[in-house]
């Protein structure tokens, strides 16, 4: 009995997948365009960003496309500031005082799209005591930035490129100018706190973040080891001459809005290989609006 009986479940499973559809229709209504607005704010010097129109699912966006004569108003802690002009190159950039805990608040019309805002509050300015070497391993520079974790919860990003000089003309193989160069640098941490470390992100040149969530000590020391091998580069290029770093203090809508973007477009194995969503921080519209304090060492190297 247990043999037919297990027939039996066998004959209803096939029936059941015979009767499946072996064609799947997507059916999706575009729906109508919106604002997408990508910039930033930074304390101390400046709000900016550029305007396009939100694309069809499955086209291809058009990034190089620039929205003219929106109307921008900034508002700092509930008080107009003034309006964001659009320039030659059609950025919309307004230099602003910026202060760590002002309310920003940035509202934008465009007569044929959604009333959209962007509403933060500036993260807190840190200290970045040092900068110094530790030891260099092959083409590996071991670097220490010791600074002061303010008190509560913040998020960090660290971008560090090389400066280098470029070879643009030569006698026979003797190169005779040169201009300097920034390139994104390939670095690492054994503090082993960087979110983008993750074992599913693919690694970006230049670039990590984190959180303060596993520091403690209100003076951190982190470590990280830059790699100056350019060889793989296509460009002809002297030895490095400086390590730049540009530390961030940065609000934790930017840092959510950053991470559900990497999750989504950076990991191995395509977006559908991690459930994460994206969460904007642009109300009305699409985008990423970056929020940060942010200060830049650089450390020259020997030749």
């Amino acid at each position: 009995m247990p043999y037919i009986f297990d027939r039996i479940l066998v004959c209803m499973a096939c029936l059941i997948l015979l009767g499946c559809r072996d064609e799947f229709i997507f059916e999706s209504g575009d729906p109508e365009p919106v604002l997408v607005v990508e910039g930033h704010f930074v304390s101390g010097s400046e709000v900016a960003f550029r305007l396009r129109e939100s694309a069809p699912a499955f086209s291809g966006a058009r990034l190089d496309q620039k929205i003219n004569g929106a109307v921008a108003r900034l508002y700092i802690n509930d008080v107009l500031f003034g309006s964001v002009p659009q320039n030659s190159d059609g950025y919309y950039v307004q230099k602003v005082p910026l202060k760590s805990g002002d309310k920003v608040e940035l509202v934008i019309r465009k007569d044929e799209y959604p009333l959209v805002t962007c509403r933060d509050q500036m993260p807190t300015e840190i200290d970045v005591l040092s900068v110094d070497s530790t030891r260099t391993i092959g083409q590996t520079l071991g670097m220490r930035m010791r600074f002061r974790d303010p008190v509560g919860m913040n998020f960090y990003e660290l971008h560090v490129n090389v400066l280098i000089h470029e070879y643009t003309d030569f006698d026979g193989e003797q190169p005779t100018d040169s201009v300097l160069v920034s390139i994104p640098a390939r670095f690492s941490s054994a503090n082993k706190i960087f979110f983008s470390e993750n074992n599913l992100l693919r690694t970006i040149p230049g670039f990590h973040f984190f959180s303060d969530q596993f520091i403690d000590d209100e003076i951190y020391d982190l470590d990280i080891g830059v790699n100056l091998d350019m060889s793989d580069s296509e460009k002809i290029l002297s030895k490095p001459r400086a390590v730049v770093l540009n530390f961030r203090n940065v609000t934790e809508s930017h840092f959510t809005t950053l991470s559900g973007l990497l999750l989504n477009n950076g990991v191995y194995g395509g977006p559908f290989s991690h459930a994460s969503n994206v969460e904007d921080n642009v109300a009305g519209g699409l985008g990423f609006m970056q929020y940060y304090w942010d200060q830049t060492d650089t450390l020259l190297l020997i030749p």
